[in-house]
């Protein structure tokens, strides 16, 4: 099912630059042990991230807000050329673990005189719970940029840790 008709299907595009050689970007950008640290807007916490970046390969975590509400984004991967590509299709799953609505989330890194340009996209291919279809898409934009937010501070973290020679 697609998106209602009351309610577009979103896309939002970003495109950033960051100090870091590209394979280290997509391995943060697809890594469990870096998503957990960043792959959600302020205010939550992630947790159980299981990542598989090649194609078929699973993608899982819970968001949990300061309430301790969880949010599960599930999903696959559909691609991924590292260190130049990544295409991941995923939703939020509702407790009955049905998907309330999916998303395909691309990533393209383009190297360019030692920092790498991040092209990402997130296009909403389906809704299946209209209930939070307008809540979701309006926050949509702002919780992607936060999150990127979020992927930069970590990636200069590692990267700062990568540059002195692994010391923390």
């Amino acid at each position: 099912m697609a998106a209602n008709s009351k309610t577009p299907n979103p896309t939002v595009h970003f495109t950033r630059t960051v100090n870091a050689p590209r394979q280290l970007v997509y391995d943060v950008w697809t890594k469990a042990e870096h998503l957990e640290h960043w792959f959600s807007p302020n205010g939550f916490t992630v947790h159980g991230v299981e990542s598989d970046p090649r194609p078929g390969g699973i993608f899982r975590l819970i968001m949990r807000n300061a309430e301790g509400n969880g949010f599960w984004s599930v999903g696959k991967y559909l691609e991924a050329d590292p260190p130049r590509r990544v295409v991941v299709r995923c939703g939020g799953e509702a407790p009955d673990g049905s998907l309330m609505f999916e998303v395909i989330n691309t990533a393209v890194f383009e190297e360019r005189d030692g920092k790498t340009i991040i092209h990402a996209t997130g296009e909403v291919i389906a809704i299946y719970d209209p209930t939070i279809a307008d809540a979701a898409i309006a926050g949509m934009e702002e919780g992607w940029k936060q999150t990127l937010d979020r992927f930069e501070a970590r990636l200069s973290k590692v990267e700062e840790q990568r540059v002195q020679g692994g010391k923390s």
